[in-house]
């Protein structure tokens, strides 16, 4: 995701098990969450429906050995 920026479920949704960074309801939480497909999220060992998951971004790449 260029530019690392936020994209509105309403948007679009990530590829069935993705993970990818979430930001629920709350606005203020943020963490890794599987998408499912089918109106579910995978996270925290709780499923959730898409409608308590508002934005999401594809995870970053990891930092390169030395």
């Amino acid at each position: 995701n260029v530019g690392g920026k936020w994209i509105s479920v309403t948007e679009r949704l990530p590829e069935r098990n993705a993970e990818v960074l979430v930001c629920d309801t709350r606005e203020d939480y943020v963490s890794v969450w599987e998408h499912m497909g089918d109106g579910l999220w995978f996270g925290d060992e709780v499923i959730w429906a898409t409608e308590d998951i508002t934005h999401w971004m594809p995870l970053p790449e990891p930092p390169k050995g030395e």
